[in-house]
């Protein structure tokens, strides 16, 4: 046996995530998560229940909080790959998202000037989480 200790529980073999931020970003991560063997998808927030990016109302893809619930519901309800029957949990706040104690890590595709806040929040109450920034400028 070796002479090094785990530094931890060991890995998961399956992990449930919940994803803050449903526009653009969040929907791209959304369709990579659902495709991952052994993860699901288990909550979602966003602060708009419906907005299209950058373009008029009404026109372009849509995102936010409604449309994330619809496609990852609507994913599980045709994949054999749901380990349960409920539908996905759709937030608002994402404090709210963060106390569910399935969840175990956290996607945070805000705006960046929500990261640090989401990110201390997750990280006080032991999710995981994974988040893109941007590289600063020293201009």
């Amino acid at each position: 046996m070796s002479g090094i200790a785990a530094a931890g529980p060991p890995p998961l073999k399956h992990i449930s995530v919940g994803i803050i931020g449903c526009g653009s970003r969040g929907f791209n991560l959304i369709d990579d998560f659902l495709r991952l063997p052994g993860c699901d998808i288990t909550a979602i927030c966003d602060v708009d229940e419906l907005h299209h990016r950058d373009r008029p109302w009404g026109t372009g893809n849509k995102f936010g909080k409604i449309p994330a619930q619809e496609k990852v519901d609507q994913f599980y309800q045709h994949s054999l790959q749901r380990r349960t029957s409920r539908n996905v949990a759709a937030y608002a706040d994402y404090r709210e998202l963060l106390e569910r104690a399935d969840t175990d890590a956290v996607v945070i595709a805000t705006p960046d000037h929500w990261h640090a806040l989401c990110t201390l929040e997750s990280l006080e109450r032991g999710k995981d989480c994974l988040l893109y920034t941007s590289d600063a400028a020293d201009e």
